[in-house]
């Protein structure tokens, strides 16, 4: 009998528990429905280093060209400078020039290994955030994109 004297004041606040049901479940559909903030952080981070890992490949490509046109044109003046007598005002000036693209192929070499460096590194922590050893970017030094 008590079940059923239960059921009868259930009855009385069908109403109620109707709009509390009602505002529940929108309120756990809102929840469920908009991002979470650390949804939104790991999105960004991952964006972040896809744009870091893009950047990086393409100025590493470009490098990679211009240290072999810069290799290119180094062997060149080196050529015509053993070919200059030593006497002629000419081969210091090739001299001085073949010395500045050493220094610049150096400078433009390590350009280009930081670029495969930071894009290894992008590569590898999209690996870890997507497969889930790795939460998010918290805690971890941002990747420098850069700007030619």
């Amino acid at each position: 009998m008590s079940f059923r004297r239960l059921l009868d004041r259930l009855k009385d606040l069908r109403e109620l528990i109707l709009i509390v049901v009602f505002f529940v479940s929108g309120a756990l559909w809102v929840i469920s429905y908009f991002a979470t903030c650390e949804e939104l952080n790991d999105f960004r981070c991952i964006n972040e280093l896809t744009l870091a890992m893009v950047v990086n490949t393409m100025n590493a490509e470009y490098l990679n060209q211009y240290v072999r046109s810069s290799r290119r044109e180094l062997k060149a003046n080196e050529d015509l400078l053993a070919k200059t007598p030593k006497k002629n005002q000419l081969h210091a000036a090739l001299a001085e020039q073949v010395d500045e693209q050493k220094s610049n192929l150096q400078k433009l070499t390590k350009a280009q290994e930081e670029a495969s460096r930071t894009k290894e590194s992008a590569f590898k922590r999209l690996m870890a955030i997507k497969s889930g050893a790795a939460k998010s970017c918290e805690g971890k030094k941002e990747l420098e994109i850069p700007m030619r």
